[in-house]
């Protein structure tokens, strides 16, 4: 059965709607209709001048960031759900890793330090949207 492929200008867009069951450029990939992830990923490139796997770490990170300073009632496991992980070991690896703070340390941010982190994110990972 042959799956229709989805217009790469609405890639990110599809990822942003999908964050709990994205988690890797092969899942991506397949949600766009591509049966390889290195054609999805030479698209990608051609279209957005950027690698896919850093657009998707970006995307994450950043809805994370945003969930952080906006959902203060969830938990950990509730967050990392959000964001296709499995529970909130995996939330805060990867936090710590791209930030260099756990998610309960930005949590605790003041909000001007906790945006200024986030623009500084989006700034690094800085992706085209056309």
């Amino acid at each position: 059965m042959k799956t229709k492929r989805i217009p790469i200008e609405q890639a990110i867009h599809l990822l942003e709607s999908n964050l709990d069951w994205i988690a890797r450029v092969t899942e991506w990939a397949e949600a766009m209709g591509y049966r390889s992830h290195k054609n999805f990923r030479r698209v990608f490139v051609r279209y957005y001048q950027i690698n896919p796997g850093k657009v998707l770490t970006a995307v994450r990170l950043i809805h994370i960031m945003e969930c952080l300073e906006k959902d203060e009632q969830k938990s950990g496991n509730e967050i990392a759900w959000q964001h296709s992980m499995k529970d909130h070991n995996e939330l805060y690896a990867f936090v710590k890793y791209h930030t260099g703070y756990s998610p309960s340390n930005i949590k605790e941010m003041e909000p001007g330090k906790r945006r200024e982190l986030i623009n500084k994110l989006i700034k690094n990972f800085q992706y085209k949207i056309k």
